[in-house]
């Protein structure tokens, strides 16, 4: 989990499971009182989420998306093939901007991966390199 912007103790944390907001914003130093009108303590964030607190008019404004691609490398966070555009799949061994480029117009063409092989029909890409990326990679 990531969590950045105008926080007190921005940074990656680990949790031993699925954090709520309260665990997170606690992490991170937010304000007493921050948290609690986030969000519902049901929701809670997967492996690979990047909480960003930014100042809106009066209120902080809270986005939620996803840790950039080098952090999910560095600490075996699977990539998704799906979701990472280019710049993010070059985070992969093997893979470079042209590449990347080729893997994101072929997912277009094709709406969206199904299984990993699917990436072996991207002209470029050898079974060498599925198996060198194979196991940092989901659809």
């Amino acid at each position: 989990m990531e969590f950045a912007g105008v926080v007190a103790n921005p940074g990656v944390y680990e949790f031993s499971r699925r954090p709520d907001f309260d665990r997170l914003a606690a992490k991170a130093g937010c304000g007493a009182g921050f948290s609690r009108s986030a969000f519902s303590p049901d929701v809670r964030f997967p492996s690979g989420t990047q909480v960003r607190v930014e100042h809106g008019d009066g209120q902080p404004l809270i986005r939620i998306g996803q840790m950039n691609a080098f952090y999910k490398m560095t600490l075996k966070i699977p990539i998704s093939l799906n979701h990472e555009d280019g710049d993010g799949l070059t985070a992969l061994p093997g893979i470079g901007p042209r590449l990347a480029e080729a893997i994101v117009r072929n997912r277009a063409a094709r709406n969206g991966f199904t299984v990993v092989e699917d990436l072996l029909s991207v002209p470029g890409f050898t079974q060498r390199l599925y198996n060198k990326i194979r196991p940092y990679v989901k659809p």
